[in-house]
């Protein structure tokens, strides 16, 4: 039997006035549930229930044996509360919207992972401001799997099955990428933003991209730079290398 993982949410204000008598709305908890779930869902058909509403201030407890729904709802927050709007996710900027119309300007909310650990707090939602990052080039290696633009003028951005984070392309990078969507495991350049507060990668600039199916072993192996060679260090046989290089 799996476990069972708990992780929550807590709304509340610096005089703590709401409790479960003197909560919010109920139709807007619904809404806000909604997009939660939107936002975290993993598509595996494992359900996530809402166990109780509890404490001196508004605090909702979710169970699910999901791990990766309790991932994404880590990510999810630390997103909310670490990157520009334009740098969301669709169904997190739902999410983000819904919640800000929420908080408003008087209260803040704070999410708990599994072990209880406070991993994210947002108050008055102030997603559109630009957080301290650097940037670096890295190569990747993924299956282009989604692609997206807010509107015709909008710069276009790609995911990578497996990332989290948008890719922004230009137009030619964007006719060039379309014969492969879903298709092909592509080899990414990528210029690379990242937040100084944790590391995590924020977003992404598109530089180059290869389809792996276009080149042998011996021209996968020698387009790697030394830091990727590493990835070499312990192949042993044949089939390690098709590994290291393609994945299981």
């Amino acid at each position: 039997m799996k476990t069972m993982l708990k992780f929550s949410v807590k709304i509340d204000d610096d005089n703590h006035t709401l409790s479960k008598e003197n909560g919010i709305s109920f139709d807007k908890i619904a809404v806000l549930l909604k997009d939660l779930y939107d936002a975290i869902e993993t598509k595996l058909g494992i359900k996530c229930t809402l166990g109780e509403i509890r404490g001196n201030c508004y605090a909702l407890d979710f169970y699910t044996e999901d791990e990766k729904m309790h991932d994404n709802f880590v990510v999810v927050h630390k997103n909310l509360e670490q990157h520009s709007e334009v740098d969301l996710r669709d169904k997190e900027q739902k999410y983000a919207k819904t919640l800000k119309g929420i908080l408003g300007d008087k209260f803040y909310l704070k999410a708990y992972d599994k072990t209880g650990a406070e991993v994210a707090k947002l108050r008055s939602l102030s997603i559109a401001q630009e957080i301290e990052h650097y940037y670096n080039t890295q190569l990747v290696y993924g299956i282009f799997s989604e692609h997206g633009a807010k509107s015709l003028k909008a710069k276009p951005h790609i995911f990578i099955s497996g990332l989290e984070f948008k890719i922004y392309i230009n137009e030619e990078q964007d006719l060039l990428l379309k014969p492969y969507y879903k298709t092909h495991k592509l080899r990414f350049r990528l210029r690379q933003k990242i937040s100084t507060k944790d590391g995590h990668v924020i977003s992404a600039e598109l530089i180059e991209f290869d389809p792996l199916s276009n080149f042998n072993l011996l021209e996968n192996i020698n387009s790697l730079d030394a830091k990727n060679l590493k990835i070499l260090s312990d192949i042993k046989e044949s089939s390690d290398v098709i590994k290291k290089l393609y994945g299981d």
